[in-house]
């Protein structure tokens, strides 16, 4: 990996981070993204109900220009490798609100008892 792409990197996982902050959800940067087996992925976030969600970031100049375009048209994709389990690929602000949604309807139902 090249400096230039790594700074890249890094500041996409900053990026997500904020973006997940913005939204009441606590998110932190893994220290050397994943490169400590203890501390696996690029980016922790702490959903209230949930715990805490490994989350690896990519950025490509050009890699996921299929997935934008199937998205274009959709909400969700998902996708299936066979003999894999599906996954689900959303947009930032869809997988946010969802997550901002639960979480907020988690501490209603938390207060309500």
């Amino acid at each position: 990996m090249t400096i230039k792409t790594g700074k890249k990197g890094t500041k996409f996982e900053y990026q997500i981070v904020r973006e997940h902050k913005k939204f009441g959800i606590d998110a932190k940067r893994v220290p050397r993204s994943g490169a400590i087996a203890e501390l696996p992925g690029d980016v922790h976030v702490f959903p209230t109900n949930l715990g805490r969600m490994v989350c690896e970031c990519k950025v490509r100049a050009q890699g996921f220009s299929e997935l934008y375009k199937w998205l274009a048209t959709n909400h969700v994709l998902f996708v299936k490798r066979d003999r894999e389990n599906p996954l689900a690929v959303v947009p930032l602000d869809l997988w946010l609100d969802t997550l901002a949604q639960s979480q907020q309807l988690q501490e209603k139902l938390a207060e309500e008892n």
